[in-house]
Order: structure tokens, then sequence, then C-alpha cells
């Protein structure tokens, strides 16, 4: 189990995530490449997760870090910036865009917020470390 949330929690979240933002404002072209580097380096991921000796019985406390493979914790890493910097990014891009053709003065807040909700848990990730 904690394998599974690992590749699905950890690592492809934000990132996919980020990746529908992707799709919204690239071209298709792009933002098909981008999803493909996105589902190879998640195969690598969970590649090197289940086929890796993770020991789960040194974690004591929910606390406890459980170590995974430094390979796997810098894709981790990389994964979650690409879905944060994507993410929030489109966000405030699409914010922007409304502010400045004064139009739909609900979607320039929504964005805020989406970008706000966004980067949220990015900060309580770096802040826990």
């Amino acid at each position: 189990m904690f394998r599974l949330w690992y590749l699905f929690g950890a690592i492809c979240v934000a990132a996919f995530l980020g990746q529908g933002t992707v799709y919204l404002l690239a071209k298709r072209r792009t933002a098909h490449i981008l999803t493909a580097i996105l589902v190879v380096l998640s195969i690598y991921g969970m590649i090197r997760l289940f086929t890796n000796n993770i020991d789960l019985g040194t974690a004591t406390r929910l606390t406890d870090k459980i170590i995974v493979p430094t390979d796997v914790a810098i894709l981790t890493g990389l994964m979650n910036v690409y879905g944060t910097v994507t993410l929030v990014g489109g966000a405030l891009y699409s914010a922007w865009t409304f502010w400045r053709k004064r139009i739909l003065a609900h979607r320039v807040q929504s964005n805020v917020l989406i970008a706000v909700g966004a980067l949220l848990p990015a900060i309580g990730v770096l802040c826990s470390d």
C-alpha cells in the first residue's frame, strides 16, 4: 500500500494536475509531448519503487521518514515542482489575462484562489522538511 500511495500520491498527483493546466493553455502538440514525458517518468518511478527494498519496519511513528531510493526522491521533487509551477503559473496567467482584458472579474478572483490553493500544499511540504 505504501508503494501505491507513494507512486500516485507523492509522485504523480501534482504533475498530472498541473498537466491539465498545460492542456488548457499550451498547444496540443506541446501538451502531448509533456504528457508522454510524464508517463515515462511515472513508469520509471513505479519500476524503481516496486523493485527496490524499502524497509517499512524502521518507521515507528506516523511522522518517521521512510527512505526511498535517491533517484525516486529526486523524481518526486521534480514532478512536484513541475506540477506546482504549471498549476500556479497557469492560474496566475489566466487571472492576469482576464484582469488585463477587464472581463469576467469573477474569473480573476477564482484563478487567484486556485493559485493560492495549489501553492499552500507546496509551501507546507517545504516547511515540513
